[in-house]
């Protein structure tokens, strides 16, 4: 009887494989594009919004800040659970 693979009792050496490995698929890049895009785009608008508080200091830009940070860290987490879902998902296709 064979058991099926799972992400949860790799290595890290393994696991480093598997990440290659699903890397180099179009879809694994694709979903790699899809999950970290938007965080990325979160991260930037917040460093723009950094700097532009730190030119120009009299525009009060506190709680635009902290609103995209708080962006950002929601759609970081949410684009690694999609990420890691459809990466066990190709693990259990293999």
């Amino acid at each position: 009887m064979s058991e099926k693979k799972n992400i949860y009792s790799l290595n890290i050496k393994e696991m480093r494989k598997l990440l290659r490995d699903f890397s180099g698929t179009l879809y694994g890049r694709t979903v790699f594009f899809l999950a970290y895009f938007v965080p990325m785009m979160a991260f930037l608008v917040m460093l723009g919004l950094v700097v532009a508080a730190i030119v120009v200091p009299e525009y009060n830009l506190f709680y635009p800040i902290l609103g995209t940070f708080f962006l950002f860290v929601a759609v970081f987490i949410l684009g690694n659970i999609y990420y890691y879902h459809e990466l066990r998902i190709f693990v259990e296709k293999k």
